[in-house]
């Protein structure tokens, strides 16, 4: 596995005064720790690394939302909406808006590696899943993995893509996004009736969508078994060209996310959900170009079930870091 990792573009939602609960320091912490007892070996890359402009995004995102982010006098409403805080000044919007387009970059390289590679890839930040069509909301503004999903549409249009969401809340953004194209399978495992569909009947849902009716770890795990299952019956077992996997970690009993404590995993089922998730890949998706993303997590404890993933991966498989 490769480790891509790029604090200079890791958000910094407490310095802009953005009091969501993701703490500036959960990447580092993550890292600094897996780098504590034994260094990284190094992957060196000749890639470049992507430059993005707002005009990109159309595919995913109407021309209506990009232009209102490219008008500084809407800028900060559009800002707001998506990060459900007060409009910040248009420098600090301006600096997220820089920032959310070097993640949404990052990702895009990350998967570019694991071409390359022949490697999983793992991203210490990716995830932006609410940002719909029409704009941004659940702090996410723009759609990073749809945004590099239809990238390799574009590049071979008979691709097919399997998108792994375990986050607590529905991927809904990414779900209405390719709601009608079958290039892309999602396996969405959220609470529901909860944010961001409080009605029992969700406007759009994945191609495998499991919502979740009880909270406890043992039927989280078993409804995780039951939808790796329908991937594979979907799919008829046959291999997909790229798979992108959102590790978040707001199911977590420590996660400080008011919206997410339905459902209340211990670091232990945290980190059953995930090699439950790495065996399936391993042995249904082999060789297929994936990369885990951290994605969300809240509060000081956030960093706990990316860090004992990677543990574990680096004892098992061994982990380079990704030098550009």
């Amino acid at each position: 596995m490769i480790l891509c990792f790029f604090p200079e573009n890791t958000p910094k939602f407490e310095r802009w005064g953005i009091g969501n609960g993701i703490k500036d320091s959960r990447a580092i912490t993550c890292f600094s720790l897996l780098n504590k007892e034994e260094k990284f070996k190094i992957y060196s890359s000749s890639l470049l690394r992507p430059h993005l402009k707002i005009e990109d995004f159309l595919a995913i995102h109407s021309q209506h939302f990009l232009n209102r982010l490219k008008q500084k006098e809407t800028l900060p409403i559009e800002i707001s909406l998506a990060f459900e805080c007060p409009a910040p000044s248009v420098e600090i919007c301006e600096q997220i808006l820089s920032s959310t387009l070097k993640q949404i970059a990052d990702l895009e390289i990350s998967y570019r590696v694991s071409v390359e590679s022949k490697q999983s890839c793992f991203l210490l930040g990716g995830g932006m899943h609410h940002a719909a069509k029409e704009g941004g909301k659940g702090f996410c503004l723009l759609n990073d993995v749809a945004y590099v999903c239809d990238k390799i549409l574009q590049e071979n249009s008979s691709a097919n893509i399997l998108i792994i969401d375990v986050d607590a809340h529905q991927g809904d953004g990414t779900v209405e996004i390719f709601q009608e194209n079958p290039r892309v399978t999602i396996l969405d495992l959220y609470m529901k009736g909860q944010w961001p569909n409080c009605s029992p009947f969700s406007l759009h849902k994945a191609t495998c969508d499991f919502p979740l009716e009880n909270g406890n770890g043992d039927s989280y795990l078993e409804q995780l078994k039951l939808g790796l299952i329908t991937i594979g019956h979907h799919l008829q077992h046959q291999k997909v060209d790229a798979c992108f996997v959102r590790l978040v970690a707001d199911p977590f009993e420590k996660d400080e996310l008011k919206s997410s404590s339905f459902l209340q995993l211990s670091l232990e089922e945290m980190g059953q959900r995930d090699e439950m998730i790495w065996q399936y890949l391993q042995e249904n998706q082999q060789g297929v170009p994936t990369v885990f993303m951290m994605a969300g997590g809240y509060g000081p404890y956030a960093y706990l079930p990316p860090l004992e993933f990677l543990k574990t991966r680096k004892t098992k498989e061994g982990i380079s870091l990704l030098e550009l």
